[in-house]
């Protein structure tokens, strides 16, 4: 007798294929999708590391230019500074009569620009200089040094003055007409005297309108103990069109001093050619307006 056994389903039914192959698709369709989601991310991390810098970047320069014409000088009508050169000059400009003035210096005296205002008696209120190279008379005024001034300001060094001050002075001088443009040179003696130019010449280049109209009486003492600084300083004073008073001397003073009842024009030119901060006192008392003690900081700063 036989048995007939029949087939097992599980035998006669074909096994069907696993979806493995699905499974790793999908996965790696999700680790594709997530690759280009981390890529997209990073761009825009450094989209944003980008715009943050450039943020920053704008920001400071905003507020070095603010400061920069905060600290502006140039706002007088007349204003002087010394080109410091192989050739140095001095420009000096008197917005009131619209007229420039150019005046080449001897080189051998200081670059300083207090001991220079000093030596050639005439109100200086800043200082301009090439940190590698010269500046001559033929750059000034013209609108290849102006460009220079604006495009690259880390080129040159100021004292006393901004890049804002040379821009505005370089400007206004190219908008003065030749003949309004007085061309000289002047030296300094042996004995001190000056060469090339009379004192009312020089007056009349230097002096400020403002200062002349205030009129207010001015009082130089002399508390260093080097004799000649009151007389010097006082001639600057008058050639800026100050009314000196009284020059006179007393003991040995340590620090510099210059003090009045109210601020003024003349007031805030004085103390910034000479570099002296000046105190407003309400309750000041003394024989003029306006009282300036030389002292021992001073002698140092000629040198």
């Amino acid at each position: 007798m036989k048995i007939k056994i029949k087939d097992s389903p599980l035998e006669s039914e074909p096994l069907k294929p696993r979806k493995t192959r699905v499974v790793k698709k999908n996965l790696d369709s999700q680790f594709e999708k997530s690759g280009v989601n981390n890529k997209k991310s990073n761009l825009h991390y450094l989209l944003y590391f980008i715009f943050a810098v450039i943020v920053c970047v704008v920001l400071a320069l905003a507020f070095r230019i603010a400061v920069t014409v905060k600290n502006s000088t140039f706002s007088t009508p007349s204003y002087a500074v010394l080109v410091s050169s192989d050739t140095p000059f001095l420009i000096s400009v008197d917005t009131a009569s619209k007229k420039l003035a150019i005046i080449g210096v001897d080189t051998r005296n200081s670059n300083n620009r207090l001991q220079k205002s000093m030596q050639l008696k005439t109100p200086l209120d800043g200082k301009i200089y090439k940190k590698n190279g010269s500046i001559t008379v033929d750059d000034f005024p013209s609108v290849k040094f102006l460009w220079s001034v604006v495009t690259r300001p880390w080129e040159y060094g100021f004292e006393g003055m901004t890049p804002f001050d040379a821009f505005k002075l370089t400007q206004y001088a190219l908008g003065i007409q030749e003949k309004d443009v007085v061309r000289r040179s002047m030296s300094v003696s042996k004995e001190g005297s000056l060469e090339g130019i009379d004192a009312q010449e020089l007056y009349d280049i230097f002096k400020d309108p403002m200062i002349i109209n205030e009129q207010q009486s001015i009082e130089v003492i002399n508390g260093t103990g080097q004799e000649g600084l009151a007389g010097q300083v006082s001639l600057i004073l008058k050639n800026a069109g100050g009314n000196v008073v009284s020059v006179g001397s007393s003991d040995d003073v340590p620090q510099s001093s210059l003090k009045a009842s109210q601020t003024s024009h003349s007031v805030e030119r004085i103390s910034h050619a000479l570099s002296i901060t000046p105190t407003i006192d309400e309750n000041f008392a003394s024989i003029s307006d306006i009282k300036i003690v030389l002292g021992q900081d001073f002698v140092k700063r000629l040198k």
